[in-house]
């Protein structure tokens, strides 16, 4: 099978350019392989597109969840399949590296011994179309979870920061300093084409996968395979409320915390009045209104 390895080496803020020669040593299963590492954020799209035109049937991602988004992005053109028996990996060096944990692997090791049992899985990929910062309506893929409300703002924050105390502290650190000054804006949200519901929100988590935010379990009800989106709404949560429950998004609790409904849909438009920060597989890429829908079993996951 024809394999390309895509190596980000700013993924987890540089360290995956350290730690990748340990681990490709472990890979010599693949072989014979192609590697290429990227050099400018929305690469590993093009790179993927192009490997895909050229035959490529196998490609690894190393790097983080947003390196695994633009691939991606890049497995699709107009909405097709470029190479619909390919299939996608990752193998997780960046900052969250949180979808692979909607499949029980949490770490690089793990995924490694994962890939060597070549199992595949047919996966639902969510869409979404939005305003991006510059004001222009955009549409992209997402396989994990996007998020509309302070989590945007979090986000915003963690990939402007240098991350030196780990990633885990970091999402805490910014999620705490950014819903503390965060003022919950009011939307309307309008589910299947006909369920409208105007709400106060914190924020709104749209998830095909489990967690994001380094280990945060936005959806711990979601399925990667049921056709549905796993809607997590926070309502006007009070700002003491919500800190002292925090250790509850990382136990798989957030739906037991009050102000929390849980929802599901195939699609999910959301508009307000308000400047309303939009983050998709942990990127703020502009602002509401958007649209979400998802995709059944478009995409075959390697892992």
């Amino acid at each position: 099978m024809k394999t390309l390895i895509i190596v980000n080496p700013k993924a987890g803020g540089g360290k995956s350019a350290k730690r990748w020669p340990l681990f490709s040593k472990s890979l010599d299963f693949l072989k014979p392989f192609k590697e290429i590492w990227t050099q400018r954020a929305g690469e590993t799209k093009d790179i993927t597109q192009h490997a895909l035109k050229e035959g490529i049937e196998r490609i690894l991602v190393v790097g983080g969840d947003g390196s695994l988004a633009e691939a991606v992005n890049g497995f699709f053109e107009h909405e097709k399949p470029i190479q619909p028996k390919a299939i996608l990996g990752t193998l997780p060096l960046g900052s969250g590296s949180d979808f692979l944990k909607t499949l029980g692997v949490f770490s690089p090791e793990a995924a490694i011994d994962s890939l060597r049992k070549n199992r595949t899985l047919s996966c639902d990929v969510g869409e979404v179309e939005y305003r991006d910062k510059k004001g222009k309506i955009q549409k992209q893929l997402f396989l994990n979870i996007a998020s509309f409300g302070c989590a945007g703002e979090i986000c915003n924050k963690v990939n402007q920061s240098q991350k030196s105390f780990g990633a885990t502290l970091t999402y805490l650190s910014a999620t705490l300093t950014t819903f503390l000054s965060y003022q919950n804006p009011t939307v309307t949200l309008e589910m299947n084409g006909k369920e409208k519901k105007k709400i106060v929100i914190n924020n709104v988590f749209i998830c095909n996968g489990k967690y994001s935010g380094s280990g945060m379990m936005w959806g711990p009800k979601a399925v990667l395979t049921d056709g549905l989106f796993d809607l997590t709404l926070i309502g006007d949560l009070p700002k003491l409320q919500g800190i002292f429950n925090m250790q509850k998004i990382y136990q798989g609790k957030v739906l037991e915390m009050a102000e929390v409904e849980r929802l599901q849909c195939r699609t999910l438009t959301a508009t307000s009045s308000d400047t309303v920060a939009l983050e998709v597989d942990g990127d703020t890429v502009g602002t509401l209104p958007a649209t979400f829908s998802i995709f059944p079993h478009k995409l075959e996951l390697w892992y």
